[in-house]
């Protein structure tokens, strides 16, 4: 087993138009996860019972959480509870997020 990985080698899944994450690594109760978001897109407003932790690492987003909105930035970030609705209303330019979840999203991991 290797503590390592390289980003080339993580397989690149496409979510929504638009919108395409790739596994960074999962461990036995958490996750990372690389999202990337082409300018114009959009994610719905949904849940999970997973709690949802991340920054913004490059580009702009306009994020709603439980009605709160922002406009986060490169290095901003977030902190979402399991069971709360949030979404991303607004995609200003291309960017990129890196999100962690706890516990492990399954259906993420293939």
């Amino acid at each position: 087993m290797s503590f390592f990985w390289r980003a080339d080698d993580r397989n690149s899944v496409e979510m929504l138009p638009g919108i395409r994450r790739r596994l960074i690594s999962a461990g036995e109760r958490a996750m990372a996860v690389r999202v990337e978001l082409a300018r114009g897109s959009t994610l719905q407003s949904h849940t999970h019972p997973h709690e949802q932790i991340g920054f913004v690492v490059s580009g702009r987003i306009r994020f709603n959480v439980a009605g709160e909105t922002m406009l986060l930035e490169g290095g901003d970030g977030y902190s979402i509870p399991g069971g709360v609705a949030h979404s991303v209303e607004e995609v200003a330019e291309d960017s990129v997020v890196v999100d962690v979840f706890s516990p492990v999203r399954e259906e993420y991991l293939s």
